[in-house]
């Protein structure tokens, strides 16, 4: 519930560059480099998904980018995370999972960007001054 990690598997430290702190989860963003989507704005800890889901929250599918000195190009995730609950209703704890989504992002980039240009010849192709006489 104080933030101290129990479980931190090896995908997630492939993923984040970095393995399990000792650091408060209002130190996590810095520790790990936490952005939003942009890449450049740095997350506030009220914002980061696991600190949420120790708040009580339900986080489904939040995207960030993770950028520090073992992933300086930043690595794009995907986080959903649920908070523990005891019987009682007491929020004990957090549980996050993740997934690099940096390739797939990538490859939608690409076919927008395809997409848009095969728009724009298509309507080159359209206009009327182009047609034969």
């Amino acid at each position: 519930a104080e933030g101290g990690f129990v479980e931190f598997n090896a995908a997630a430290e492939k993923i984040l560059g970095i393995g399990a702190t000792g650091v408060s989860p209002a130190r996590w963003a810095e520790a790990y480099g936490i952005y939003h989507a942009d890449g450049t704005t740095p997350v506030p800890a009220d914002e980061n998904p696991t600190v949420r889901a120790l708040g009580g929250e339900h986080v489904d599918d939040w995207r960030g980018v993770i950028r520090n000195a073992r992933r300086p190009d930043g690595v794009r995730i995907a986080v959903s995370a649920r908070p523990l609950v005891t019987d009682g209703g007491r929020v004990e704890g957090a549980v996050a999972t993740f997934q690099d989504i940096t390739e797939r992002d990538r490859v939608a980039e690409a076919l927008a960007d395809a997409s848009t240009e095969l728009a724009r010849k298509e309507l080159h192709l359209r206009r009327p001054s182009d047609w034969p006489p």
